[in-house]
């Protein structure tokens, strides 16, 4: 076990890499991924209230008569009436300074005007108008005043009452008798629930794509390279071992840096959800563990891409470089950072030929988010998603033990080329 025990020294004094790739930007995703989970409360049955706005509208009758006085009761149903003089200097200040939502200015004459137009059948005179520029308020409230002198004009044209001061009257008594509610109660079920609870939990087992690649891939990379040097292989071919029990001993090192960026990562998941699904009440137990398995897999897969990496024998800052790139390219056409249904469709091809694509997918049908939420929570579907991730890592593995291979075939590949003059004598 002393290749073991180097190998993990080894990693110990390159321990900022794992610092920044892992616990860095670990923590950046954990607390971006804790909002969506903290957002779902995980409550069932919690309700919340909204109170609906009511518009601030000031009505000037210069006509003076019923019809004006019936708009302000009519618009005072549902909005805010205040009073405003009838100068220039007031009607804009109080537009300018945001004062009032809508103001409406009934001019003189204008009952007269509405009688004549309706008792003919022609479109009555309109009124004028300003609305507030920085509200949407103001166009709604407008639709009321439309609405008032519509009712008004249809009461005259029925029958009901030939004089503009009683169907003024039927119009208003008829919207002070009609039911209103101010606020709207709505009310968050248990499955609703646990679909946000799930949601958040699923969006930070996926950000983990980023800190867990890039950290794994830099350092077996690093450490393989060291193994992979002239002088340090020199050393290892002198050693009373099998070659295979020196590789078992570095892979049984990255192994367990793997496991405990695994371990670390997932309690730390556990105790943001937790809080929030007290004894697997929202969210159940296997639902909860899947995607956490799911994490396991596709550390062992960045430990074999890291492996490969190593094997070509690249320096290190190319090792950074790579997974940096390719950590942010997993990351942005996994679907963690974006929906799917809102990608274009040349980056879901992308990410189809990547394993963060399949690591997504699988926690989707683990968790019934996302991708999967129209079937739910489908056992077969994260198996089938998972075989395909773990071939990747099968993939890599193989790659970097063909290269491997080859570089123990021809070792004269490895020799220095610079031919190195020494004194004699």
């Amino acid at each position: 076990m002393n290749t073991c025990k180097a190998a993990l020294r080894i990693l110990w004094s390159h321990k900022l890499y794992l610092f920044i790739y892992m616990f860095g930007l670990g923590t950046l995703m954990l607390v971006m991924g804790s909002s969506a989970i903290t957002s779902a409360d995980g409550q069932s049955g919690s309700t919340a209230s909204f109170e609906l706005v009511r518009p601030r509208i000031a009505v000037i009758n210069t006509d003076g008569g019923k019809l004006g006085e019936g708009l302000s009761d009519y618009l005072a149903q549902t909005s805010h009436i205040l009073p405003l003089s009838d100068d220039a200097q007031s009607l804009q200040d109080a537009v300018a300074r945001n004062y009032v939502d809508l103001i409406v200015v009934i001019p003189s004459g204008y009952s007269q005007d509405f009688t004549s137009a309706a008792a003919a059948g022609e479109r009555p005179p309109t009124v004028r108008t300003t609305m507030s520029y920085t509200s949407g308020s103001g166009s709604l409230a407008k639709i009321n005043v439309d609405g008032y002198f519509s009712q008004v004009r249809t009461v005259l044209r029925s029958g009901q009452s030939q004089e503009l001061s009683k169907a003024v009257d039927v119009v208003t008594k008829h919207i002070e008798d009609s039911p209103r509610n101010t606020s709207i109660d709505t009310v968050k079920t248990g499955d609703e629930s646990g679909k946000s609870l799930a949601n958040g939990f699923g969006l930070v087992m996926k950000l983990s794509i980023y800190p867990m690649f890039t950290a794994m891939t830099v350092c077996v990379s690093l450490l393989i390279g060291i193994f992979n040097t002239v002088e340090t292989r020199r050393r290892l071919l002198a050693a009373p071992l099998k070659s295979v029990f020196l590789s078992v001993q570095q892979l049984l090192a990255c192994l367990i840096i793997g496991l405990f960026c695994w371990l670390c990562y997932s309690v730390i998941a556990l105790a943001l959800v937790m809080p929030h699904n007290p004894g697997f009440s929202i969210v159940d137990a296997p639902s909860i563990g899947l995607p956490i398995l799911t994490l396991l897999i596709f550390t062992l897969v960045s430990i074999a891409f890291g492996f490969m990496l190593g094997q070509f024998g690249i320096s290190t800052s190319a090792a950074n470089g790579v997974a940096v790139a390719l950590g942010l390219v997993l990351m942005f056409t996994s679907g963690a950072a974006f929906d799917p249904s809102a990608m274009p469709d040349v980056m879901v091809a992308i990410g189809k030929l990547t394993p963060g694509w399949w690591f997504s997918i699988s926690v989707d049908h683990a968790l019934g988010i996302s991708t999967a939420s129209a079937e739910g929570s489908d056992v077969v579907g994260w198996l089938q998603s998972l075989g395909v991730m773990s071939a990747f890592g099968i993939a890599f593995l193989c790659i970097a033990l063909a290269v491997g291979r080859h570089r123990s075939i021809h070792p004269i590949s490895q020799v220095q080329k610079v031919t190195r003059l020494t004194e004699m004598g």
